[in-house]
């Protein structure tokens, strides 16, 4: 009996020391999802004061006293050939614009005086994101912040470098009609450079920017012409990647949407924060609950002690039980006070720039429509694609099935299909991200389609006046035709070879039009149709043999092939 008792409860402190790792484990993995999500909204945040900050130093009245201070100690700096070109020179054959980079750079800006390099220094940023650049290496997505800090530095000491030199230059490459001429990474790049700069207070001109966002969004001329227009806009995407690398850069400063993610994470952090209450609340209620039960058994007898000790007893019974498997428990974790103190304070913080903006609100909505009209025309492309791909996927496979491999056009087209369908997706979801939509539903096959799949290696066809014609194995009723359909003999074959005289053959054409019309036979009645063999059974011998011989064959050819 004691070894029974021991191996119990060694088998209980087992499964309790399985269940304490599982908790931990658990607990680990929330705490880490938890930080993490907390650390997303802190950068954003922060982020969206850094663009407040830098649009508060591009108030016109600010940007002047900078400027005008850079001037008066300008003629301080050094404005030698060999140390200016030498900056030039260093942009280009950049390899990073990481913060060790961009700091050396600032650097050099507040001990040169650059006045009269400035084109050099504008050529040298468009080179970097050129295709025909000598340079080796070309600008990423993720040197676009640390080159914007750069520009913004120049605009502040160099009042005519942004607006008279580099912008301009962007904005033209952007317009540029003639493909042959553009570079779609290059576009993207200088899309993403002057929307940063839009959002950081430097471009106060918005009309370019709107004209090339709404190009690409594909808005129908005459439709309303914006916002105001008074008429609902239509949207035919041109440049799809184009629209996304503004979007992606305007964030809501310009949309007025906060992305999906931030969302996901706020309820998150909400959710959790709410759990934790709750648990407190039930906590206080439980420990309630036992002091008033201490109260009332405390006048109670032995007897009812002992009850109520059994109860208890078997309780604690009943819980161990259910706690033995901990995967199958219902467990609440938490995480730790200081965590839920940093997620309330991380909210709080991002409740404060939810209603910050680059831009006045009719701008921003204007932005956040063509955005928007956009994802709805390519939402719909996306089903399109998804249902043409699909019927292009399921023939060819029933084409693999008949022949054993599909031609090289067919397999060309089926890719072109699947990439096409690959890259919608793609732009479909980046833009549900932004604007905080859910994606829409891309049904696997509807029941029609169903149907016929229930059917292998058989086809359902509709005529032109809607019945269903089975086709058997054929493509379509053309190749039915050329294998199924009996030619007439009679029109191949000369009627003297087949014994029939000019009366014969009018009265067979006569009787095979009344039965089965000005077509051919069907497969059905194909029983019903005069074979050659009984055309030449029918035939008289002599009249064979005549017309043999005409043809040049002796009789006794003819006896021998009888």
């Amino acid at each position: 009996i004691q070894e029974e008792k021991a191996a119990t409860l060694l088998k209980a402190q087992k499964e309790q020391e399985e269940r304490m790792a599982y908790l931990e484990k658990c607990r680990q993995e929330l705490e880490s999802d938890y930080t993490n999500r907390v650390a997303r909204i802190r950068s954003f945040v922060q982020k969206t004061i850094q663009h407040k900050n830098c649009r508060n130093k591009m108030v016109p009245q600010e940007l002047s006293k900078t400027q005008m201070a850079f001037e008066n100690e300008k003629k301080k700096l050094k404005s030698d050939l060999k140390k200016c070109t030498a900056f030039c020179k260093k942009i280009k054959s950049s390899q990073s614009f990481d913060d060790v980079f961009v700091a050396s750079l600032l650097k050099d800006l507040d001990t040169l005086n650059l006045s009269r390099y400035l084109e050099e220094i504008s050529n040298a940023f468009l080179d970097l994101s050129s295709s025909s650049s000598s340079s080796n290496r070309k600008l990423k997505v993720g040197d676009v912040n640390g080159v914007v800090q750069v520009l913004i530095a120049l605009h502040e000491r160099y009042k005519d470098f942004m607006t008279d030199i580099l912008v301009p230059q962007m904005i033209g490459y952007l317009k540029e009609k003639q493909q042959d001429h553009v570079d779609p990474k290059q576009k993207k790049m200088y899309m993403r450079i002057l929307t940063e700069l839009l959002v950081n207070g430097v471009l106060i001109e918005t009309k370019p920017i709107m004209k090339i966002v709404a190009e690409a969004a594909g808005v129908a001329k005459g439709d309303g012409g914006g916002v105001d227009g008074g008429q609902e806009e239509k949207y035919v995407v041109t440049d799809p990647a184009l629209l996304i690398a503004f979007a992606k850069s305007a964030g809501f400063e310009l949309i007025g949407v906060m992305p999906k993610g931030i969302m996901q994470d706020m309820d998150f952090i909400l959710s959790k924060q709410q759990q934790q209450q709750q648990q407190q609340q039930q906590q206080e209620e439980d420990a309630m609950s036992m002091e008033m039960m201490a109260e009332e058994t405390s006048g109670n007898d032995g007897n009812a002690d002992m009850d109520n000790e059994e109860k208890r007893t078997e309780n604690d019974g009943t819980h161990c039980a259910n706690t033995q498997d901990p995967v199958k428990q219902d467990i609440v974790i938490t995480v730790s006070q200081t965590l839920l103190t940093e997620g309330k304070e991380a909210i709080e913080q991002l409740e404060s720039i939810q209603n910050e903006r680059a831009l006045n609100d009719e701008i921003c909505n204007r932005f956040r429509k063509h955005v928007t009209g956009a994802m709805t025309y390519l939402s719909k492309s996306l089903i399109s694609a998804h249902k043409k791909l699909f019927k292009m996927q399921t023939r060819c496979d029933q084409d693999r099935l008949l022949a054993g491999s599909l031609p090289e056009q067919r397999e060309k087209s089926l890719k072109e299909a699947q990439l096409l369908f690959e890259s919608l997706k793609k732009s479909v979801e980046t833009l549900a991200e932004i604007l905080n939509i859910e994606m829409p539903l891309l049904e696997a096959r509807d029941e029609e389609e169903k149907k016929e799949d229930a059917v292998l290696g058989l086809e359902v066809y509709r005529a032109e006046d809607g019945q269903e014609t089975n086709l058997g194995p054929f493509d379509d009723e053309e190749t039915k035709d050329f294998y199924c359909d009996i030619p007439d003999l009679l029109t191949t074959i000369p009627p003297a070879l087949l014994g029939y005289s000019a009366e014969d053959v009018e009265r067979i054409h006569k009787a095979n039009s009344e039965k089965y019309g000005s077509g051919l036979a069907n497969e059905e009645n194909r029983s019903d149709i005069i074979t050659i063999d009984e055309y030449v059974s029918t035939a008289n011998e002599s009249d064979l043999e005549s017309a043999l011989e005409e043809d040049g064959i002796p009789g006794s050819q003819v006896d021998e092939g009888r």
